[in-house]
């Protein structure tokens, strides 16, 4: 499967840019588009300690710029990558940098490789991974719910025979409102057992929220 975020740079005042792309990819090109972004960043560099985020279109790809304390940091991917798996790769890079342990540009390409492809495996995506397990979760309450539908019509077809039934035998009437009773009281737990599946995942899905807005994930 060819990779998403083909390729990524940063661009400092002391080394310049440093870039890396995947295989595959058209590193010329790619480095020639940064260069040229890096051109009219550098006209008016950025200082914010928060950091400014700008996307752009360029030969059907994205190109997402994150620019923080002088820095500019970017990153080539096809249209299909989440911007946010983007601008989280951006703002991991720089949360490296910050750290100081990085004093060559051969150690800074080294990162830029790794980081890559990390955010390219799917599996390291925790957002995209819930989403999945969210997805398998409502394919099955739809099931449930079409065998709860299904079991609802057998048990109006069984009401209406019942009641056909009711004038030939009193006890034959008694024992069906006996089995109507227990079998909506089944449909009555399955319902309730949704609704608590359904408030779980909701749950969870802000809980995930919280913690990726108070930058815990």
């Amino acid at each position: 499967m060819s990779a998403l975020i083909q390729s990524v740079g940063i661009h400092t005042p002391s080394s310049g840019l440093v870039c890396y792309s995947q295989k595959g990819t058209n590193a010329s090109a790619a480095k020639n588009v940064m260069e040229r972004i890096c051109m009219v960043k550098g006209t008016t560099p950025d200082t914010s300690v928060l950091g400014n985020k700008q996307t752009l279109e360029e030969n059907n790809n994205f190109i997402h710029i994150f620019t923080k304390n002088s820095r500019i940091y970017i990153c080539q991917s096809v249209k299909t990558t989440k911007f946010r798996v983007c601008y989280n790769l951006l703002e991991d890079l720089d949360r490296e940098l910050q750290k100081g342990r990085i004093n060559s540009q051969r150690e800074l390409s080294s990162l830029l490789q790794e980081k890559m492809n990390y955010y390219n495996d799917p599996q390291n995506d925790k957002i995209g991974r819930l989403q999945s397990q969210i997805d398998i979760t409502v394919d099955q309450m739809i099931e449930n719910i079409d065998k709860m539908l299904d079991n609802s019509e057998k048990l109006q077809l069984l009401q209406s025979r019942t009641d056909d039934l009711r004038d030939n035998s009193e006890a034959f009437f008694y024992g069906s409102k006996k089995l109507k009773w227990s079998m909506k009281k089944r449909l009555i737990l399955t319902i309730v057992i949704i609704s608590i599946v359904c408030t779980i995942i909701l749950g969870i899905i802000i809980l995930i929220i919280a913690l990726k807005v108070s930058g815990k994930i």
